[in-house]
Order: C-alpha cells, then sequence, then structure tokens
C-alpha cells in the first residue's frame, strides 16, 4: 500500500499482501468504514493540501475533501476495488530465519541476520530465488539470505494471522496502520472476530484462492488450515498444510483505464518442497517479478507485456505495484474433520525482513 504524504514526510513503500478469496479475510475488519469506501480503486489520492499529481504515471492526480483520507489496500478484482480495507497491512516486520522472535522494528530492505543465529539459508537454487540470483549461496554476496524466503517457514512470526502496522509501534518510514474502531496498530490478527465467508469445501475437491500482491518484494507463499476452535498458531497452521493442485497460477488482472475489463491467463508455477517447514510442506515462488523504475525485472516475467519502464514501475505481471493482478491458485481440499477452519496465506518475502499472512473463514464438508 502507498501511503499518503502527510505534512512533507515522505514515507516509504513495503510489501503488501491481501486474501481476496475466499473473502472477506478477517483482516479486512474495517473494509465497510466509509473511509475505505470513497476510493477504492486508488491506494493514493493526494490530499489537496499536498497535492502531487506525479507519484504515480498510470494514475491520474487529482485532491480529496480534508478528513476522507482514503487509506486502504489497493487490490484490483476486475471491476471495482477489492474493498479489503487495510488487510494488507497485517504482517510480521524485522524477521530473520533462526530467530526465535521477530523486532517489530522495520526490515525493508534487510541484508543482515537480525539476531544473529547464524542460520543459512536452505533455499539455494537459483531458480527459486527472486533476488540477487546468481549470488552463490551462503556468502557474502549473497546480501539476502537472511530473509524468510530463503528458508521457508523457518522464520517467526509476530502473529500467525498478523500484526496491524506489523509491529507493536509504527517506526518512521514504514507501513502504518490507521487507527479505527475496530482495530489500531499492534493488534493481533488472531484476536479479530469470524468473519463467516459463505465458502464451503468438499472433502477431496479442489477449492480456488486467489490473493493480490500490493507492493512486491519477491519471494514466496503457502496456503495452511486451522481449526477455528483452536488457537491459531504457527503450531496449529503447520499441522494443515495445503498442497496445491496444479503446477500453474491463474492471474486475472484489469488495465487500471477501464477496470471492468478483466483478462485471466494461465502461467507456470515454480514449487519447492526443499528446505520447507513445516517439513514435506510445498511452497510456491511468487510468480510475479519486481522492476523499479527503469530497471529489469528480477527475472523473466511470465506473461509477454510490453511497457516502458521510463513512464511506469509495473507490468501486467511484472513490479514494485502489480495490484491490478490477482493471483490464483487451485487448492486440494485435506481429509480433516468436517467443520469450521481458517484458511491462513503466508507469504515469505525474500528483499525484506517480513512475513506476511491473511487468514479467512470457511467450512469443509465431506
Amino acid at each position: 500500500m502507498a501511503f499518503f504524504l502527510l505534512a512533507g514526510m515522505t514515507v516509504l513503500v513495503q510489501s503488501h499482501m491481501s486474501l481476496v478469496v475466499p473473502g472477506p479475510a478477517r483482516n479486512a475488519v474495517d473494509r465497510k468504514l466509509p473511509i475505505f469506501q470513497q476510493y477504492p480503486w486508488y491506494p493514493y489520492v493526494p490530499n489537496c493540501s499536498n497535492p502531487n499529481p506525479h507519484w504515480d504515471p498510470q494514475h491520474p492526480s487529482g485532491c480529496i475533501p480534508a478528513g476522507t483520507d482514503g487509506w486502504g489496500c489497493n487490490c484490483a478484482n476486475g471491476t471495482v476495488g477489492c474493498n479489503v480495507g487495510q488487510s494488507c497491512l497485517w504482517f510480521s516486520d524485522g524477521c530473520s530465519i533462526g530467530c526465535s522472535k521477530c523486532d517489530g522494528l522495520g526490515g525493508n530492505p534487510n541484508t543482515k541476520d537480525r539476531c544473529n543465529s547464524g542460520m543459512n539459508a536452505t533455499l539455494c537454487d537459483p531458480k527459486l530465488r527472486t533476488y540477487n540470483m546468481d549470488a552463490l549461496c551462503n556468502t557474502a554476496e549473497d546480501i539476502y539470505r537472511h530473509n524468510p524466503w530463503r528458508a521457508p517457514g523457518a522464520a517467526p512470526v509476530l502473529d500467525s494471522c498478523g500484526m496491524a502496522g506489523g509491529g507493536p509501534v509504527d517506526q518512521g518510514g514504514e507501513a502504518k496502520y490507521y487507527t479505527t474502531p475496530l482495530a489500531k496498530t499492534g493488534d493481533l490478527g488472531s484476536k479479530l472476530p469470524p468473519a463467516p465467508t459463505g465458502t464451503v469445501w468438499k472433502i477431496g475437491a479442489t477449492a480456488p484462492i486467489k490473493w493480490s500482491i500490493r507492493a512486491n518484494h519477491g519471494g514466496g507463499y503457502h496456503y495452511r488450515l486451522c481449526p477455528a476452535e483452536e488457537e491459531l498458531t504457527e503450531a496449529c497452521f503447520n499441522k494443515y498444510p495445503l498442497q496445491f493442485a496444479t503446477n500453474f497460477h491463474t492471474l486475472e488482472y484489469s488495465n487500471s483505464s477501464n477496470p471492468v475489463e478483466v483478462k485471466t491467463m494461465v502461467i507456470n508455477g515454480t514449487y519447492t518442497v526443499t528446505g520447507t517447514l513445516p517439513v514435506g510442506s510445498t511452497w510456491a515462488r511468487n510468480p510475479l517479478p519486481y522492476s523499479n523504475g527503469q530497471s529489469p525485472p528480477t527475472f523473466p516475467p511470465p506473461c509477454d507485456e510490453k511497457i516502458d519502464r521510463t513512464k511506469s514501475d509495473t507490468g501486467t505481471c511484472s513490479g514494485r505495484d502489480p495490484y491490478n493482478t490477482l493471483i490464483g491458485d487451485d487448492v486440494v481440499v485435506p481429509t480433516v474433520a468436517p467443520g469450521k477452519y481458517v484458511l491462513g496465506i503466508r507469504w515469505d518475502c525474500e528483499k525484506s525482513a517480513q512475513v506476511w499472512t491473511n487468514c479467512a473463514d470457511i467450512e469443509i464438508e465431506e
């Protein structure tokens, strides 16, 4: 999510993620508040007191009335904004592999072992990496080796469903959670109230999941379950990792000038079970490569896109802010006791010391 430039203060962009289907996620607890309903399509509409007409060449400039800041997580589902509130601001910040806890002190970008654990990366295959891919694994040149994606699942989290704002207090220049009557910085996603989605999965069938990246920092992700009546912890979610049903993703995207026009494509996925936690769990590499300004994507984009990177950071399936794209997967519904479950997505970043998580309520039937 891109934030306002308030009172001349520059705010940096971090990676952000929202679980869209099944939805709404619990993390979208504030989605119905008027402040998040007015401008669902734009992540940042300049305040009238500080217009910034060149902030993003993909979108028009403008200003909005004072007091209606338009904060929220930008996301496109093909018709209008995804209406995900601030769900992209529930994460764990300052998390290195091998550490017992995250420090919550800001981690983008991160090139250090934040607790001096000495743990080496377990994910070394260049085809699975998303940054600095040619660096020899676990050498000094491998500067992102301490970050969560380099040992998927091994980094700690502040909460398995995310912490509002990524830490107990706001950090300067980092993503900030806009306080509402429903949540504030430091709140735990696992303590959010259930938000029934009406989604019912059948044991042995396949089920669709879709999520949106607001700001891209590489890495990879997996899906997991926890029975709704149990405490939503890593120990619980690690008992129920979900398996991908296919070896490909679907991408749904729309043109920002015509958001009703939706296109869908199928792209090959890149997956790993090596060095992952829980042991044997399957993780998918983030299929959308990062790029910034005139820099090329960190790996080849999965689609044939035409983009002038002197004018935009983001293409159809690459870039810094690929929020017009939904990443879709089918998963196998496991053989578990029928009942209510919480679905979790865990995105382990590679450039940053951050883990992004969202949780949504579903039911599983025989």
